[in-house]
């Protein structure tokens, strides 16, 4: 029996151009190009995945549909030409850079942030396509810059482009709202990067999301979400739960003795825990093609499936910790 692999990675692709194309236009996200662009190696990771689960049964013949990676690749050039100005940059060969380089020139700037939390405010939501960067104080106000950059055709065009990007703080329920809005008149002129440098009350509980860079959280004691493409993120003991979604890059953690829960779900990326004396908590780990340590092997790991699962505890604490993840390593230490 035959069996042709492919398909599948080419429709991931191509509803994730449509997603990007459709998000860009009407400046829902703040450029979703850029977040595509971060991601397309995960094409590979779905092939390789596809090929993988096709070929676990010994009596089939597998092979990668030629059709299918030529399509794909075709969709990840279009995501490439779209970072172009226009079909005129396309086919002016005065200006062949244009459709694999996009914007050249950058104007960089800061927007200072400050905002008090109201009554009943509790929460903060960022979203970058940069890098965060969080400390938790005794305070009641959210202060610190955004750093925005603007990338055009000139220096002159990005500076004017600046000026329709905006940081409009806005409350919803209980939770303050930062980004940067890039407006969808900017789309396929300028591209616009966000990074965050913040002082948060330590009480606060925090979403975060972010593209690319690093996300630094310390001194909060409330719940931690983040939400990251290709960012290495590293916490301290402060938070009472944490939960972490990431396609890759590393995370460095630390447990704490007021820690509930730490939840890790990622693509690719290495994971490293540090368990001080009088923390701890029962531990479910799995991975596809990494390792799973810990001191003195105190959790076992067994591979069930074509992955490495490990369940056991680590320390004397009560943290429930939950942790996926496809080829990064795991490490208690």
């Amino acid at each position: 029996m035959r069996r042709t692999v492919g398909k599948y990675t080419l429709g991931i692709v191509l509803i994730a151009v449509g997603l990007m194309v459709v998000l860009e236009t009407a400046g829902v996200a703040p450029f979703p190009r850029d977040a595509f662009l971060t991601w397309w190696p995960l094409t590979i990771v779905f092939l390789g995945l596809e090929y993988t689960l096709a070929s676990r049964d010994p009596e089939v013949r597998v092979r990668i549909s030629g059709g299918a990676v030529f399509l794909t690749v075709l969709a990840l050039g279009f995501a490439w030409a779209y970072q172009a100005y226009g079909w005129t940059d396309l086919i002016n060969i005065q200006y062949p850079g244009n459709f694999i380089a996009g914007p050249t020139e950058a104007y960089i700037y800061e927007i200072p942030i400050d905002e008090a939390f109201g009554t009943g405010v509790t929460g903060l939501s960022v979203s970058a396509t940069g890098g965060v960067i969080v400390t938790g104080t005794a305070t009641r106000s959210v202060t610190g810059t955004a750093t925005v950059t603007v990338r055009a055709k000139s220096l002159d065009e990005a500076k004017q482009y600046a000026g329709e990007v905006k940081l409009v703080p806005r409350y919803s329920g209980k939770t303050l709202y930062l980004e940067v809005h890039r407006p969808g008149s900017l789309a396929g002129k300028a591209s616009v990067h966000s990074s965050f440098v913040l002082t948060v009350p330590e009480d606060s509980d925090l979403k975060l999301s972010s593209v690319s860079g690093s996300v630094e959280v310390q001194g909060v004691r409330g719940r931690l979400e983040l939400d990251c493409v290709s960012a290495d993120i590293r916490l301290d003991d402060s938070p009472s739960r944490v939960e972490v979604t990431s396609v890759s890059g590393d995370f460095e953690g630390v447990l704490g003795s007021e820690m509930e829960e730490l939840s890790i779900e990622t693509v690719s990326g290495d994971i490293s825990i540090e368990v001080p004396e009088g923390t701890g908590g029962s531990v479910k780990a799995v991975t596809v093609s990494g390792s799973i340590t810990s001191p003195g092997d105190v959790i076992k790991a067994s591979r069930s499936g074509g992955r490495r699962k490990a369940e056991g505890s680590v320390g004397s604490g009560k943290t429930a910790i939950e942790i996926e993840t496809v080829s990064g390593d795991v490490t208690f230490r």
